[in-house]
């Protein structure tokens, strides 16, 4: 990655910068000279990346804590290493790009160079307020009076709903479509108390501490964390008759074990859609049962 912001583009390139489609083809330029991925950091008009296959990402600023800026010195430097530690961690590019713009902020809404450097958990707090900003729901009015029911003794107990249940029904949401604006809408739910989370599916770039805080600002817990193999393991995830393919069932199961330790879920849920085979026979029972106990 090259990361330089506009001033620094023009002069490295020597070409025109004032427009997005100049800054575009500077910083193609630098590609033809060696540069793989070009990130741009354009002040209050946000960021862009453009990247060695082609792809153009682009992201806005967030809005400055505080609603003003205070100082921009800083800024660049600590987008970049909030960006540069999404990427270590293995988040997607937009996401780090996401917490570079989150780090931008809270830098310039205070003054100073190392003073004004953020911590991890204001970057993700910035992150979830903008990324996920909690909505009223507004349903029909109704003359209909709902009695208070009766002790039942269920009052201890806790209830949950996976969160792919959150997806539908958009109309009747206007928060954010993704995993945090899932989980907020999860919390407008009365008597909902537990998130079960698809693993990889719904944490994968996501990280840890953004998961926690958002589960503690909709006021859930994690129930469990359910694991959906991918399509590549369709002939089996523990019993899948190639050993590289079961080892790597067992690793994605082992990741979800250590993400319902980190968010405190009490259950990991291991089932596979796929065994693998559909009649009576048509694999060595025996065998894969082996392997399923040598797995666990």
């Amino acid at each position: 990655y090259l990361s330089l912001n506009l001033a620094e583009l023009g002069r490295l390139t020597g070409m025109p910068t004032s427009s997005e489609e100049a800054i575009l083809g500077a910083a193609k330029s630098l590609q033809t000279r060696g540069a793989r991925n070009v990130l741009v950091t354009l002040g209050d008009k946000g960021s862009l990346i453009v990247c060695h296959d082609g792809t153009l990402l682009q992201q806005p600023c967030f809005p400055l804590p505080g609603g003003k800026m205070v100082d921009a010195t800083a800024a660049g430097d600590s987008y970049r290493a909030a960006f540069m530690c999404a990427l270590v961690e293995g988040c997607s590019l937009s996401v780090a790009m996401q917490r570079g713009s989150g780090a931008g902020a809270v830098c310039v809404s205070r003054l100073g160079a190392l003073p004004s450097l953020p911590t991890r958990i204001e970057v993700d707090e910035i992150c979830l307020n903008v990324l996920s900003e909690r909505a009223t729901v507004t349903l029909p009015s109704s003359n209909v009076t709902l009695e208070a029911a009766p002790p039942s003794g269920l009052e201890t107990m806790q209830f949950g709903s996976r969160l792919n249940s959150m997806k539908d029904r958009q109309d009747l949401w206007d928060g954010a479509n993704d995993i945090y604006g899932w989980v907020a809408r999860q919390g407008t739910i009365k008597g909902l108390d537990l998130v079960d989370f698809n693993y990889p599916q719904h944490l994968d770039n996501v990280p840890v501490a953004m998961a926690r805080l958002a589960l503690q600002r909709a006021g859930l817990k994690a129930g469990s964390i359910c694991m959906r193999y991918p399509k590549e393991m369709q002939l089996g995830a523990f019993t899948n008759p190639d050993p590289v393919l079961r080892q790597k069932a067992i690793d994605l199961t082992k990741e979800a074990g250590g993400w319902a330790r980190e968010l405190g879920a009490p259950e990991l849920v291991v089932w596979s859609a796929f065994d693998g085979y559909d009649y009576n026979h048509q694999v060595d029972f025996l065998e894969v049962w082996g392997q399923v106990v040598d797995a666990f």
